[in-house]
């Protein structure tokens, strides 16, 4: 017996009380002793009474029920109603266990407590290894002494099945394709993924494919299926569903059928903005749809004149609205006119492409348009400007023209002008009477286009009265470079729109280099070339070899024989420095060839010199056997007429071939002046150190120093280097053949 002295606590109604638990006497039962004792005022413990009474203690209860047994998600719900235990209940636990293989799944639950005073705890089949069948269910109390203590127990059959509606949705003949949508999915062993094996009747199961199902916001799975991955296949479609359980496992849940069927590609043509002023229409494509998808869409286009010669396989461009457009023009299609066939196609999402429609449209062309109109006419200065405006044509406008001429001695002072196109979309051209010889009275205007296709087209024309007070008329001319060539450092200086009111006799160009002021300039007179204007080659060797800028001024020697100048003009002028390159006659590359009767080896010494001389001032690779297939297949001067070699004609024709200047030096002063300047010397000597008593020789002399050239000798290659000039003189051929001429020694220049 376990003595404990309690403390009554004074109730309302002004008596004790004091609660006894049998487990705070070590649980004993049977005879229970209760004495009365006060603590009076002064302290003092006094005994007033006592009784006694007999205690019990009942076994702990509550009773187990089975609720919400659900097969489909392998899972059930453990209630604990009535629990009483007189030892109190700190937690209520529920070791479970299938019977399958005793208690290897054993899973000790805790239920919890629900607002009705039941205990409640769910058991799922993934916790004891997917087990099914019999289940045991004990209730264990934990005591609030922590002792735990045994209540009851129950068994239960758990049977479990997934569970998935298939449904079919927006199954699209246009597009050959169908949704499947997967509602309702439980499995008692999870769901890690859904699988939709999918096939069509056709041929059993060869176009079977697995797809997987993507799970939706509203807990649904989804897939999306096309006849093109199915080969196309019509008719009954096979649809199986398909677990992958949270165990690893596959189980089928359940299947169905549907009916799929594949229209063909859908597209409708239209033509529109069908424009005979530009040539163009455009093609619309709206309700496009292909059960094969749609990559592209392709419009071959092409007139019927001349079948397919014009064909164009055009892209169309998708529109915000979904159609696709491409703008056709006749520019294209060589400008046909007439039918036009429009086909469509589609390349599908398969890469092939089919054929879905085709229609036909009617092209024109417009003749070309455009409206001339003179303005600021002004009589005084002789001047006035042609404008054009409203410009139109279906071959489009690369350049306007504007030929113009006064009607005075027909069209000889007939200017092509080219228009300039103006903000506002109109073109404008300046005329002035000093450009047409200051011709006055009626002046003709014309008007072409210079279209797309590079064809001239004319449009139209009108006239207008000119003129021009006296005191402005002045002498006239423009002057053109042309043909600035920095291999030969030349150039052409070209002058056109010639005149002056007292006649002009003469044309004269003094040019001159900037560098050293004028201590280069030469008077030119220009030729008088066959369109009416003037032309004068101007070339560096006549300038000291100066480059730079050169100066060119024009005058005119007056009918009076007064000299007036009209205008001039600047010119940048470069020119190529190039080594002389040496070639042997002799070379086993050439050396065998005959011309005639003779190879090159024993008569080529001025093919090949002429060879050297060439390429040394132009820049450019010339071989001895170019040169020598010139003069001996264009002259008479090399291997022919009884000529052993060539004669010194041949090397005046052979440099004027490739549009060189010759010069015949008649003398040793000569002979260094040229060399001095620069200028390539082609000499033929007799005996010497480079020539027999019985032959004589071509050698290339370049270069002047302290007396002495350098010598470029084609036979022998071991007299390369430099020689005194006087001797090479002294050595002069004295052959007919060499003197031609009138001297062996011929400078050549640019």
């Amino acid at each position: 017996m376990t003595l404990i002295w309690y403390t009554a606590v004074k109730q309302a109604d002004g008596t004790y009380r004091a609660t006894v638990k049998a487990v705070n006497h070590k649980k004993s039962t049977g005879e229970y002793n209760v004495h009365l004792y006060y603590i009076q005022d002064d302290g003092q413990l006094v005994g007033v009474g006592g009784t006694r009474t007999t205690v019990s203690l009942s076994q702990p209860k509550g009773t187990l029920k089975i609720e919400n047994n659900d097969p489909a998600t392998g899972s059930f719900d453990v209630v604990v109603s009535n629990v009483s235990n007189p030892f109190g209940v700190k937690e209520v636990k529920l070791p479970t266990w299938s019977n399958d293989k005793g208690q290897d799944d054993l899973v000790w639950h805790t239920a919890i407590k629900q607002s009705d005073g039941t205990y409640r705890a769910r058991i799922q089949a993934r916790d004891h290894k997917y087990s099914l069948g019999d289940y045991t269910v004990h209730l264990y109390y934990i005591q609030d002494d922590g002792q735990l203590v045994g209540v009851a127990g129950t068994q239960f059959s758990l049977a479990a099945k997934p569970k998935g509606t298939l449904k079919i949705e927006n199954n699209n003949p246009d597009t050959g394709s169908f949704d499947v949508v997967v509602s309702d999915v439980v499995s008692p062993f999870g769901v890690k993924s859904v699988h939709l094996p999918i096939w069509s009747s056709d041929k059993g199961q060869d176009d079977i494919v697995w797809y997987t199902a993507t799970k939706q916001s509203d807990g649904t799975y989804r897939a999306s299926i096309q006849a093109r991955n199915h080969k196309m296949s019509t008719g009954e479609y096979h649809i199986h569903l398909y677990y992958l359980q949270d165990n690893g496992q596959m189980i089928g849940v359940s299947g169905t059928t549907t009916t799929v069927s594949v229209a063909k590609p859908k597209g409708t043509l239209t033509i529109a903005n069908n424009n005979s002023t530009t040539g163009s229409f455009d093609v619309v494509v709206s309700g496009v749809s292909s059960p094969e998808g749609v990559r592209e869409v392709l419009l071959p286009t092409w007139s019927s004149t001349n079948g397919q010669d014009d064909i164009i396989w055009y892209r169309a461009a998708k529109q915000a609205d979904g159609t696709y457009k491409m703008n056709i023009k006749a520019s294209d299609h060589k400008y046909s006119t007439g039918e036009y066939n429009v086909h469509l196609y589609y390349v599908g999402n398969n890469g092939q492409l089919v054929g879905v429609g085709g229609t036909k449209t009617t092209v024109s062309l417009g003749t070309p348009k455009g409206k001339l109109t003179i303005q600021n006419n002004n009589q005084q200065t002789g001047t006035f400007e042609v404008v054009v405006s409203e410009v139109e044509n279906a071959y489009g406008v690369k350049e306007v023209k504007l030929p113009t001429w006064s009607s005075a001695n027909g069209q000889d002072d007939i200017i092509w002008y080219t228009a300039v196109k103006q903000a506002d979309g109109t073109y404008k051209a300046q005329v002035n009477l000093r450009d047409h010889k200051y011709s006055t009275g009626e002046y003709n205007i014309h008007l072409y286009y210079v279209q797309n296709d590079g064809r001239m087209v004319g449009v139209g024309g009108t006239k207008t009265t000119a003129n021009v007070a006296s005191e402005h008329i002045k002498p006239t001319g423009q002057i053109t470079i042309k043909n600035n060539n920095p291999r030969l450092g030349t150039f052409e200086v070209v002058v056109t729109n010639v005149y002056s009111p007292k006649g002009v006799k003469e044309v004269k160009l003094p040019t001159w280099s900037s560098v050293n002021g004028q201590d280069d300039i030469v008077w030119y007179r220009a030729q008088r070339q066959a369109d009416g204007s003037y032309k004068a080659l101007v070339r560096t060797s006549s300038h000291k070899y100066s480059t730079g800028e050169y100066n060119i001024h024009l005058y005119y020697v007056q009918n009076d024989g007064s000299l007036v100048g009209v205008g001039g003009t600047t010119t940048t002028v470069s020119r190529g420095v190039y080594d002389t390159p040496y070639y042997s006659q002799r070379d086993p590359r050439w050396a065998g060839l005959y011309y005639g009767k003779y190879n090159l080896a024993a008569t080529g010494c001025v093919p090949t010199t002429l060879a050297m001389t060439i390429s040394g001032i132009t820049g450019q690779t010339v071989l001895p056997t170019t040169v020598a297939d010139f003069l001996y297949h264009h002259t008479d001067s090399f291997n022919k007429n009884g000529l052993f070699g060539t004669s010194s004609k041949g090397i005046v024709q052979g440099a004027q071939n490739w549009g060189l200047t010759t010069d015949v030096l008649h003398s040793s002063a000569a002979l260094k002046e040229a060399l001095a300047a620069g200028h390539h010397v082609m000499a033929a000597v007799g005996s010497s150190v480079f020539a027999s008593h019985f032959v004589t020789h071509e050698i290339v002399l370049r270069g002047y120093q302290n007396g002495q050239t350098q010598v470029y000798d084609p036979y022998n290659a071991n007299n390369n280097g430099w020689y005194s000039v006087d001797y090479i003189f002294g050595s002069k051929s004295g052959a007919p053949e060499d003197n031609t001429e009138g001297s062996p020694f011929i400078s050549v220049r640019a």
